[in-house]
């Protein structure tokens, strides 16, 4: 649930407390269920036909959204210097291929566009990345490396971050502790 301290909060809108309860109550319902499912049919039987393809799907979107901002040369800012439009060109588009692109309506490979128009429809996505792709040529960032090489780079390379010119940089080095 929602810590009812968080909901009075004047950050949070009030017209987001009826949608907040009724997702408590359906997780709360599915719960539930999952607990009569596992009394019935045995909790193994529910780990592995909801709870193996739960932890899958999870585990799938962290890589997606982790591969698409995370890269040696994808900067990440601080309050003094982050735009809207700087934090939404801080992305990279990847391609998955032709099957995962047409099965995940190309989201992979028109990230970019997803940021700066997060409610255009998505058959518009790959219209909208050439014209990024055409107008702004030094911010839009496109990686064709394959995704299982993309993963083995962002994982063994973006091990620490380094502050430069107001923004923060992945690094493939640790810092060296300064000499005393």
């Amino acid at each position: 649930g929602i810590n009812a301290e968080y909901m009075g909060n004047k950050m949070f809108p009030k017209r987001w407390k009826w949608k907040v309860l009724l997702s408590d109550l359906g997780v709360g319902l599915t719960l539930y269920g999952l607990f009569h499912w596992a009394q019935y049919i045995g909790l193994p039987y529910v780990l592995a036909l909801y709870g193996g393809p739960l932890m899958t799907l999870n585990g799938w979107l962290v890589l997606y959204t982790w591969l698409h901002h995370t890269d040696l040369d994808i900067p990440h800012y601080d309050s003094s210097n982050w735009t809207w439009l700087i934090g939404a060109f801080s992305t990279v588009d990847r391609p998955y291929g032709p099957l995962l692109d047409f099965l995940h309506l190309h989201i992979g490979s028109t990230h970019v566009a997803h940021h700066i128009f997060p409610t255009m429809p998505h058959y518009h996505a790959l219209e909208a990345t050439e014209a990024i792709k055409t107008s702004f040529p030094d911010l839009y960032l496109y990686d064709p490396c394959p995704i299982p090489l993309a993963l083995w780079r962002v994982a063994s390379r973006c091990v620490a971050v380094e502050q430069r010119d107001g923004k923060w940089w992945y690094i493939s080095d640790l810092p060296k502790a300064k000499q005393q």
